[in-house]
């Protein structure tokens, strides 16, 4: 039941990034990136930033996607005289096929400094377009094949995750 009376004051998103990433038609190309000698690394941060390396790319990568979903509901929020807000969001590179060398890859791109750098980026860019509050999707919470979605895999812990949030909060002036 709608109830008329109560007013609106927020649009609450996830904009997650890279879901299609582990898409089972992906398998056999992430499958060779993880041949190589960085272990597929250099390929899938590629994707994530630029894309065009699998056949279900967004224009632009995994990033650009999350940006432009997150303009579009900027640009609604305005319209309708609301704010933005996330609910949850971050990463989401999940194996959908439970495929160990795919698992492993994704497992040490979360631990990876380029992914620090995306989360930098990442946060930046949305407080940059103007979006509110933004709930990491997790803080803590071990890695495998139902995600990565921790900050840390483990309390007392950094990663490079970790400590691009902890940047932003420390330089915050909110």
């Amino acid at each position: 039941m709608i109830n008329k009376k109560v007013k609106s004051l927020k649009i609450a998103i996830a904009p997650y990034f890279g879901g299609y990433i582990g898409n089972s038609n992906n398998k056999d190309t992430l499958i060779s990136w993880t041949k190589e000698a960085d272990g597929g690394l250099s390929k899938l941060f590629d994707e994530i930033n630029n894309g065009g390396l699998l056949s279900n790319s967004p224009s632009g990568g995994a990033l650009a996607k999350s940006y432009q979903d997150m303009s579009s509901y900027l640009q609604l929020a305005k319209e309708q005289g609301l704010s933005l807000v996330a609910y949850e969001g971050g990463q989401h590179l999940v194996d959908k096929t439970a495929t160990p060398e795919i698992i492993d890859l994704f497992a040490k791109a979360n631990r990876d400094p380029r992914m620090g750098e995306i989360y930098k980026e990442y946060f930046q860019t949305w407080f940059n377009m103007g979006g509110g509050e933004f709930i990491n999707f997790n803080d803590v919470g071990s890695y495998g094949k139902y995600g990565y979605w921790g900050l840390t895999e483990g309390l007392n812990q950094s990663s490079p995750k970790y400590e691009a949030v902890m940047d932003l909060i420390n330089n915050s002036t909110n």
